[in-house]
């Protein structure tokens, strides 16, 4: 209040209040520096949050091309959703190859064109890509393999996605695998949910770059990721579990047991967020 100019004090407010998932309050301060033109990582990735909110694409796809933006993976994926985002799909696959081709990003860059393709409908094109870039190029996360279950199903080939959620999960499921194979063995079609839109795309963006980070970054650093994740999707239950855990780890146990509550009770993985809740309380000595 008495130095509201005061460039690390800024910092500081904004990482704490995004790091609080806090970010009505974060991005009026992200606002603030960028006018007094500050380059800050974490500002940007608060006011890439703000435009894909409200779906300002073509904003979004200005600021990630800039030159103060929060890095080459984000920047690039999220200017491919922004394409997408403005109705320019093909001008968003060119931007997903060129990601593709940097070092050590190829694989995220499939994933996201594979659910890009998905989220409009191109079930075909999306199946090739993980029939034949998953287990290699692609890492066979949980998520990357439940979209690709789904896409089979899309295809109305439900008798081998069901097969493959067994061959990809083996066959003791949890509660949420088990509910998409008895779908599937039921006959009917499973919806593809992983990516329903532009922003849900710009949110997965921040969880796979936190999922990345979770074993090779600070925890405080990769829960300002997974917590963009959750405001641009609050029902990303993957991003609110690992938001709570980086918590735990960092020993805010009262903030990790107040995200866990953050999953519905009718999510399959509400068992889950119950037991990490539990586990929380018990740390904190309640």
């Amino acid at each position: 209040a008495r130095d509201p100019s005061n460039p690390g004090l800024m910092e500081s407010a904004a990482r704490a209040q995004l790091s609080l998932s806090r970010l009505d309050l974060a991005i009026p301060i992200a606002r603030k520096m960028e006018a007094d033109g500050l380059k800050s990582q974490i500002a940007q990735m608060i006011l890439i949050a703000d435009d894909a909110q409200k779906g300002r694409f073509d904003a979004l796809s200005d600021r990630v091309t800039g030159d103060a933006g929060v890095g080459p993976l984000v920047d690039g994926l999220v200017a491919a959703w922004a394409k997408m985002g403005a109705g320019q799909v093909s001008a968003a696959l060119v931007l997903f190859d060129e990601v593709s081709e940097k070092r050590g990003l190829k694989g995220f860059a499939l994933y996201h064109k594979a659910l890009a393709l998905a989220s409009v409908g191109d079930f075909e094109s999306a199946e090739a890509i993980f029939a034949e870039h998953a287990g290699t190029d692609m890492q066979m996360t949980r998520r990357a393999a439940i979209a690709y279950v789904e896409t089979v199903s899309q295809l109305d080939r439900g008798d081998e996605a069901a097969q493959l959620i067994v061959k990809l999960f083996g066959s003791d499921l949890d509660p949420a695998l088990r509910a998409m194979h008895a779908t599937l063995s039921e006959g009917e079609t499973l919806p593809f949910s992983v990516i329903r839109s532009p922003k849900e795309g710009v949110a997965e963006v921040f969880y796979s770059v936190a999922a990345a980070l979770s074993n090779e970054a600070g925890q405080d650093y990769t829960l300002l990721y997974s917590r963009v994740a959750e405001y641009l999707r609050p029902g990303h239950t993957e991003a609110i579990l690992l938001s709570a855990a980086l918590l735990d780890d960092l020993q805010r146990y009262d903030l990790a047991v107040e995200t866990y509550k953050k999953v519905d009770r009718d999510s399959p993985s509400f068992h889950a967020a119950e037991l990490g809740r539990a586990e929380s309380l018990r740390r904190a000595g309640r």
